[in-house]
């Protein structure tokens, strides 16, 4: 009967808020932000591996001849690189 209504107090300064602040959090940053990167990421994996996979022949003397314009693109750029650089600076 002489209730000093400590509880509603309680409930509608802390816990009320805490409530809806949770299924904000759940619904926008949840579901939208960490699903997303997950889901975003698998997909991406997913449609990496399907161009690589076309890529891939089976033939050892393809994948020698990337290799080695690989390692040509590799040494052009390391022992050209304030070149490219300067390049990049003036381009940008």
């Amino acid at each position: 009967m002489n209730k000093w209504y400590v509880d509603e107090l309680y409930n509608a300064i802390v816990v009320n808020p805490l409530n809806a602040l949770a299924g904000f959090l759940k619904q926008v940053v949840e579901k939208s932000g960490i699903d997303g990167v997950v889901n975003g990421v698998g997909k991406f994996i997913a449609y990496g591996s399907r161009q690589v996979r076309l890529i891939q022949s089976g033939q050892v003397a393809s994948y020698l001849l990337i290799m080695i314009l690989s390692l040509v693109v590799f040494f052009i750029i390391w022992f050209n690189d304030s070149t490219i650089i300067g390049f990049l600076n003036k381009l940008f």
